[in-house]
């Protein structure tokens, strides 16, 4: 994961905020992915209230597993399953998505087992199998393409064959 940019606790907004959470929320500015990980571990939920394309923040929270608490739009449908692994919210209102909080889910590793669906490792095995459906066919056919020769057509479509 890419650090973030430090946010700056001099910002007037940050002082409003502080004052408003009280003992409810920590601010800590940036952390390494180690301190991010215990972060996760340590919450109660994680609370994405913007609509995300795919939200990255919300798998990593589960891979810890943190429930989520996130708008019904965007990324979140991918990722949080309602009732299990987090909670869906019409809105994107601070009333709706506290009152989510209020009714989490409490199964970790119902959150970790649904994060490991965007772990690299199942990534990299789709990904292959995906090259291993297409490459050797398409090595074939643009050799032959590009050859027009029968006998060396078919010394190409064994080599790829083994490679394959």
């Amino acid at each position: 994961m890419r650090p973030a940019a430090p946010v700056s606790s001099h910002r007037p907004g940050c002082f409003r905020l502080r004052a408003r959470a009280g003992a409810h929320a920590t601010f800590t500015g940036w952390v390494d992915d180690d301190r991010l990980r215990e972060l996760y571990r340590s919450a109660i939920a994680l609370v994405c209230p913007s609509i995300e394309e795919f939200g990255i923040v919300m798998a990593e929270a589960q891979a810890c597993g943190t429930p989520v608490v996130a708008p019904r739009a965007g990324g979140a449908l991918d990722i949080v399953d309602d009732g299990v692994t987090g909670r869906l919210v019409d809105g994107q209102s601070p009333s709706e998505l506290a009152a989510a909080l209020h009714d989490l889910p409490d199964d970790p590793g119902a959150c970790r087992a649904s994060a490991a669906r965007f772990a690299e490792e199942r990534f990299v095995d789709r990904l292959g199998g995906v090259l291993d459906a297409y490459a050797p066919t398409a090595s074939i056919a643009s050799t032959a393409r590009s050859s027009g020769d029968g006998e060396a057509s078919s010394a190409a479509a064994a080599r790829a064959a083994t490679l394959a």
